[in-house]
């Protein structure tokens, strides 16, 4: 049975140790919702594929190009050889357009089996060049991926202009009906050059809800854009290499295997 569309109400924090360290926090909501049923996210100020204060577009995420979101997640999968008879729900996390845009610098789909375990999730990365990557996380033995479980890509998407393309991530997750958590460590040569988390609360989504937050973040989606580019100058003016955007990876995934406890 597919959840009730929800709000994920995020802290999210950037720590990067080397070369040079900087930190910062924000505060940033997104939706959360299933995509086995998307009329559920339907309401008089929120759409689904057209316009409207709050919209769900399918072709922002699938790398822009899907007409049907749920079909290409669940091919996606199948690059894992997971058994998508198992799957009973796949929940996105991502931030709507408000007032008709939108930028998602990383899109979670949490691939949930018939006991709400996560089998599966698909972080989906954009860069503010408008590239996106993905990577399927699941673990060696598709049991279910538990708080415990260290999980490892390497790094394939340009991202930042003052790390080179270089390097691994190592990914853990928590999931609930209330709560939803990630953090994601980025390591070169064993180095650990930065550390972020995105960790929040889940709520209904409501109209209330959905007005309170454009009242006290009216560029609610604007915001993470400029913080990018703030931070951007930031680095710049402490003296950080600008390594040029590479080109862009081939392939569309990255498959990411699991080693439990690995801390």
């Amino acid at each position: 049975m597919a959840i009730e569309p929800k709000i994920f109400e995020a802290k999210i924090v950037h720590k990067r140790l080397n070369p040079i360290q900087n930190k910062f926090l924000y505060r940033q909501n997104y939706t959360a919702f299933s995509l086995y049923d998307l009329s559920k996210l339907k309401k008089w100020c929120f759409s689904v594929n057209k316009p409207n204060f709050f919209a769900f577009y399918e072709n922002d995420l699938g790398h822009y190009n899907s007409i049907n979101l749920l079909d290409w997640v669940l091919d996606a999968i199948k690059n894992v050889e997971l058994d998508i008879s198992d799957v009973a729900d796949i929940i996105v996390i991502t931030s709507p357009r408000v007032f008709f845009y939108t930028f998602n610098p990383i899109s979670f789909f949490l691939v949930l089996d018939k006991s709400s375990n996560l089998m599966a999730v698909l972080a989906e990365v954009h860069n503010t060049y408008g590239e996106p990557h993905t990577y399927i996380i699941v673990k060696d033995d598709q049991t279910p991926i538990s708080s415990e479980d260290v999980l490892h890509a390497k790094k394939a998407l340009h991202v930042s202009p003052f790390f080179e393309v270089k390097g691994h991530y190592q990914f853990r997750f928590k999931w609930n009906d209330h709560k939803f958590s990630a953090w994601i460590t980025y390591l070169v040569d064993g180095q650990v050059m930065l550390l972020t988390s995105m960790v929040g609360n889940l709520y209904p989504l409501t109209h209330k809800k959905l007005f309170t937050w454009l009242l006290k973040i009216p560029l609610w989606t604007f915001k993470t854009t400029l913080l990018i580019h703030y931070q951007a100058i930031i680095l710049w003016v402490k003296g950080l290499k600008y390594f040029p955007k590479p080109k862009p990876p081939t392939e569309v995934f990255t498959t990411i295997s699991g080693k439990k406890n690995e801390k």
